[in-house]
């Protein structure tokens, strides 16, 4: 069962689908993105002699960790992906980012849109 709601908005019409396919295609696009700055993430900390350690959901891994861990000499960086600002978190993962960001201060949250400024601060600061 397909859903197709419009409306009428001035000119122009607005279409919202209810449509499992277009969902799907659209979490999809978002899973490419968040993999492609992920890799690029991993490849620059690699690059710059940093240990990484790219973890994996499930069993044994502690809720909210973040999804690259990086260790450089006495120092460690936590880096969450996210395909973009809006993209949501699981239950619980922001805490866990907060109380680990108490006891460090490299914990960040990446998108495309805050990975340059990231790098910027990791190679004033960290490396």
């Amino acid at each position: 069962l397909r859903l197709f709601c419009s409306y009428a908005v001035g000119k122009n019409s607005l279409t919202f689908f209810n449509n499992k396919r277009y969902t799907n295609k659209v979490a999809r696009e978002y899973d490419n993105l968040a993999a492609k700055l992920q890799s690029e993430i991993i490849s620059w900390l690699k690059i710059n002699l940093v240990y990484v350690i790219k973890t994996k959901p499930g069993p044994g891994t502690p809720v909210g960790c973040p999804d690259v861990v990086g260790l450089y000499h006495d120092k460690w960086v936590g880096i969450e992906v996210k395909a973009s600002s809006t993209a949501r978190f699981q239950p619980g993962q922001r805490e866990t980012l907060q109380r680990l960001k108490k006891g460090n201060e490299f914990i960040y949250i990446a998108t495309p849109e805050t990975w340059p400024q990231i790098k910027a601060d990791l190679i004033a600061n960290f490396l």
